[in-house]
């Protein structure tokens, strides 16, 4: 049997980060009072953790 095409991660990160930008996801985390302000918390490190974690 043939192999299975795997991208390299840059591609992978490329995609993901041009699916969810990360001006976009502080941005809508601000509108749904997500968040205030930002301090120890970064949003979009829980957002890829949470979305992207279970896999």
């Amino acid at each position: 049997m043939g192999s299975v095409y795997k991208p390299p991660d840059s591609v992978v990160v490329n995609r993901i980060q041009r699916a969810f930008p990360s001006d976009e996801l502080r941005e809508r985390a601000r509108a749904t009072n997500l968040i205030q302000r930002e301090r120890k918390l970064d949003v979009v490190a829980l957002f890829y953790t949470l979305s992207l974690g279970f896999a």
